[in-house]
């Protein structure tokens, strides 16, 4: 009640990763990631995407413009 955004906390994604149906829909990975640890999730499970808004905040509402250019780039490149 009353926090602002996410919790920050990531999910223990070495569990969808072994669990992850290949029949299933497309998963989109989000909650706790942020530049420094997004491409240890995209490497453990292979989404089809991934999704953040507090893990490139600089200040508690604002989004910061290099860190979400390095979120885009360290995806990008963990990706292929």
């Amino acid at each position: 009640h009353g926090a602002y955004g996410g919790t920050g906390k990531t999910a223990p994604w070495e569990l969808l990763a072994n669990g992850w149906q290949p029949d299933w829909p497309p998963l989109v990975l989000a909650g706790g990631l942020t530049p420094a640890n997004v491409c240890d999730s995209i490497q453990a499970v292979h989404p089809w995407g991934v999704d953040t808004a507090s893990g490139v905040e600089a200040e508690s509402g604002q989004q910061d413009e290099i860190l979400m250019q390095q979120f885009v780039d360290v995806s990008r490149r963990c990706s292929n």
